[in-house]
């Protein structure tokens, strides 16, 4: 069973604090393991003065706030990157980095534990779903090595996006993280790639993995439904 005391999770995002709140009081309070963890909050949203200051706790060991948001697409890449650099500051050098979205959830402590085993065993430094139609990692759940973190995060400040390849065809965390890891070395030796179900929910696929237990769920009322199907409430 993985040692939690050896992982650092960090959550990235600039709005879902509903979701952000859910999230964190999972790992920390319904996990039984989940103080061993090392969380790291980042934040790019507005009202960053507020949020800070009514969601930074005890429940996280670091809250950060990025300031300038660049959008969607750009403000998720420079918080992903904060996140990794940030991981180089610390004396704590945890072994295993895994970074979600604040709507990235795990479900259940079991399967958590399994998806950190089944990272380590792949031997690759770097873990994410396939998102088959573009062969391209899902970027709300990436699992590093620690010792990769500095490669990956220097590997992004060298990507150049390309052009749109057609009309509407637009840059996005997937393409930059592929880029990453091109920019590094080869993608079959760098990538432990996991399999996503395709479970549909309002309109949007591939936002549950059954195996690790992790959804991309938006909104609280789906979130309870998974809350409910795995029994994972602080009672």
């Amino acid at each position: 069973m993985a040692d939690l005391s050896k992982v650092h999770h960090i959550v990235i995002g600039y709005d879902k604090i509903e979701e952000y709140k859910i999230n964190i009081n999972i790992l920390r309070n319904v996990f039984v393991k989940g103080k061993d963890l090392l969380i790291t909050a980042i934040y790019n949203g507005s009202n960053y003065n507020e949020i800070e200051e009514k969601y930074k706790s005890e429940k996280v060991n670091n809250f950060i706030v990025l300031k300038e948001n660049k959008g969607y697409v750009w403000g998720a890449i420079d918080a992903i990157q904060k996140g990794l650099t940030f991981v180089d500051t610390l004396a704590d050098k945890r072994e295993i980095v895994l970074l979600t979205n604040f709507d990235g959830l795990f479900f259940s402590e079991e399967r958590y534990n399994k998806l950190v085993d089944d990272f380590i065993k792949s031997g690759k430094p770097f873990g994410a779903a396939l998102y088959v139609e573009g062969e391209v990692p899902f970027t709300d759940l990436m699992l590093f090595r620690r010792k990769f973190v500095s490669s990956f995060y220097e590997g992004m400040a060298k990507v150049n996006p390309f052009p749109p390849r057609r009309e509407g065809d637009k840059w996005n965390c997937e393409k930059h993280m592929c880029g990453t890891l091109k920019v590094i070395g080869e993608m079959d030796s760098l990538w432990w790639q996991f399999e996503r179900d395709d479970e549909e929910q309002q309109g949007r696929s591939y936002i549950f993995h059954k195996e690790y237990g992790f959804g991309h769920c938006h909104g609280k009322h789906n979130i309870e439904k998974k809350l409910n199907e795995y029994g994972a409430f602080n009672i």
